[in-house]
């Protein structure tokens, strides 16, 4: 098996505790328990939909993970709180396949 890691923060920097990553397939996920944030799981090698969750927060879903035999592959996740958006603040950032800037059409 090869391993998956990295870490799980809001917009702000401020890792996320208790995060659920979240592997297509594979029944039993991992809680994010470190306090800077950070997560590992084994997987064997192949290409994965990934995604990390958590209560308050945009689930976010990373697509095409490949896992390679004899690396490690490095998956990081910055959630958007539901908060941040509800109260219309501005939100810029990089998304893996589109810009995403919520305004108050996406709130519609």
């Amino acid at each position: 098996k090869q391993w998956y890691q990295r870490r799980v923060r809001a917009l702000d920097g401020t890792p996320l505790l208790g995060a659920t990553i979240s592997v297509e397939g594979i029944e039993k996920g991992v809680h994010v328990r470190h306090e800077n944030g950070y997560y590992w799981r084994p997987l064997r090698s192949g290409v994965y939909t990934i995604t990390a969750t958590k209560t308050g927060y945009f689930p976010l879903i990373r697509r095409n993970v490949a896992v390679t035999a004899g690396e490690t592959t490095v998956v990081n996740f910055i959630l958007i709180s539901r908060n941040q958006v509800l109260n219309h603040e501005k939100v810029d950032i990089y998304h893996p396949e589109k810009n995403f800037k919520p305004g108050e059409e996406d709130l519609l």
